[in-house]
C-alpha cells in the first residue's frame, strides 16, 4: 500500500503515521526524483525506515479523595479525626459564576479550628492542581480563571504537604464574555 503526498503535506502525514494504532508498524519513506514523497508500510528501493517514538501521552493527577487520608501512619489518621467538617461553602456545588475578570471567591467552612501548632494548613485544588499556596486562610479568592466547568476540592495537609483530610469535590461553571458573542451591528 503507497501514498503520494505533496511536500506541504509531509507534516501532517507524518503526525497521522504517528497516531497510536499505527505505533507498532514499520514505516518506510521514499523521496521520488520529483520530490514528491511516499510513506508505506513496505519497503521500496530506495526508502528508508523511518523511526518512531512512542506517543506521549499525559495523565493528570487525582484529585485526593475525601474519604481517604492517603497515609498509613497512625497519627495522620488520628489527625484527620480531630476535624469534624471540611466542606467547600461558596461557590455551590453546580453554580454558575458570570465573572468576566474570571475571578472566583472561595469560602472553606472548617470545624473545629486549624491545628496550625502541628502544622496543618489548608490547600485548594482547581481541576486537580493546588492553585493558592497552603496556609491558614478559610477564603481564597482566584484571579483570572478560564471560562468553562471546573472542579474545586480543599484538603487539609500536614507540614510535608500530605493530604491528612479532603472535602468533597465541588463542580461550578465560570462564564466570562467572548468576543465572538459580540451582538451584531448594522442589522
Amino acid at each position: 500500500m503507497k501514498f503520494l503526498l505533496p511536500k506541504p503535506l509531509f507534516q501532517l502525514c507524518l503526525a497521522l503515521i504517528l497516531a497510536p494504532g499505527l505505533a507498532l508498524a514499520e514505516v518506510y519513506k521514499q523521496v521520488l526524483p520529483d520530490g514528491s514523497v511516499i510513506f508505506s508500510d513496505q519497503p521500496a528501493p530506495g526508502a528508508e525506515q523511518v523511526e518512531i517514538s512512542p506517543v506521549q501521552t499525559y495523565k493528570p493527577p487525582p484529585i485526593p479523595n475525601s474519604t481517604s487520608n492517603r497515609s498509613t501512619r497512625n497519627d495522620d489518621k488520628s489527625d484527620a479525626r480531630h476535624y469534624d467538617e471540611l466542606r467547600i461553602a461558596t461557590p455551590e456545588d453546580d453554580a454558575t459564576i458570570r465573572e468576566n475578570a474570571g475571578n472566583v471567591h472561595i469560602e472553606i467552612v472548617l470545624s473545629p479550628a486549624l491545628k496550625t501548632q502541628e502544622g496543618h494548613r489548608i490547600a485548594l485544588y482547581l481541576d486537580g492542581r493546588v492553585v493558592a499556596e497552603p496556609g491558614r486562610s478559610t477564603v481564597f479568592n482566584l484571579k483570572n480563571v478560564d471560562r468553562g466547568t471546573h472542579q474545586l476540592q480543599a484538603a487539609i495537609v500536614d507540614a510535608r504537604g500530605k493530604p491528612i483530610k479532603t472535602s468533597d469535590p465541588v463542580t461550578f461553571h465560570l462564564l466570562r464574555v467572548s468576543v465572538l458573542m459580540r451582538p451584531r451591528t448594522g442589522q
